[in-house]
């Protein structure tokens, strides 16, 4: 008893740890990037200014992977468990409509079987970064113009599916994984899909993938099988 109330508490203090160094970590990186890029806008073409856009890649990335621990930690927290069920067809109308408007260019098809709403005992707000991390994976690694498809199934399932190099059955179920990335020369941090699975098993669905995505020769297809 003794060593699992040190093991929780050692995991406790992990989980807290990263949350609040995220969250210490995000103004001065939003500070540092509005910096880099009005420096940018007064350099003129040349060696510096290269080097101020790579600065500026740089911090975008750290942004990213501060955002993503702020994820894990609040997912690891148990947000995602919840008894009532929550009409998350606003949620998904919510998440595509802001994630078109900062993520351009991206065409995303969306596709709609089930002729009701879509209630689920899921928090609202674990749903929203489960289905934006699945978009954001789409568009960094799929083929550049293809369109990226949504659908809700009847069957009460979510799909998110692209076109683009197919990933091999031996490295599929370790994309799961923390840090685990296919291989891709796209940027990224690892974690998009591990929040996931975390968010799906915390609230007693599963995440489910496939390559190539069904129905087609290319391309990649995650399911949110809602509880």
């Amino acid at each position: 008893d003794r060593l699992l109330r040190r093991l929780q508490a050692a995991l406790a203090a992990e989980r807290i740890f990263a949350a609040n160094a995220a969250h210490e970590l995000r103004t001065p990186l939003a500070g540092a990037l509005a910096q880099t890029q009005r420096l940018k806008a007064e350099l003129d073409k040349g060696p510096a200014q290269e080097r101020a856009n790579q600065i500026e890649t740089t911090l975008k990335r750290l942004s990213d992977y501060t955002e993503k621990l702020l994820q894990l930690s609040r997912i690891q927290s148990g947000i995602a468990m919840q008894k009532t069920r929550t009409n998350m067809s606003p949620v998904l109308d919510l998440v595509l409509s802001e994630f078109t408007r900062r993520v351009k260019p991206v065409d995303i098809k969306v596709e709609n079987h089930l002729n009701q709403d879509l209630m689920v005992a899921m928090d609202a707000d674990a749903f929203a970064i489960a289905l934006r991390n699945l978009l954001e994976n789409a568009v960094l690694h799929g083929a550049s113009g293809a369109p990226v498809r949504v659908v809700i199934g009847a069957d009460w399932r979510v799909h998110v599916i692209n076109h683009g190099p197919t990933v091999p059955p031996e490295r599929l179920a370790g994309l799961k994984e923390r840090f685990a990335r296919g291989e891709t020369p796209a940027q990224g941090s690892g974690l998009g899909l591990a929040i996931v699975e975390q968010i799906m098993e915390n609230a007693g669905g599963a995440l489910v993938l496939h390559s190539p995505a069904q129905g087609q020769d290319d391309g990649f297809e995650a399911i949110l099988q809602l509880p």
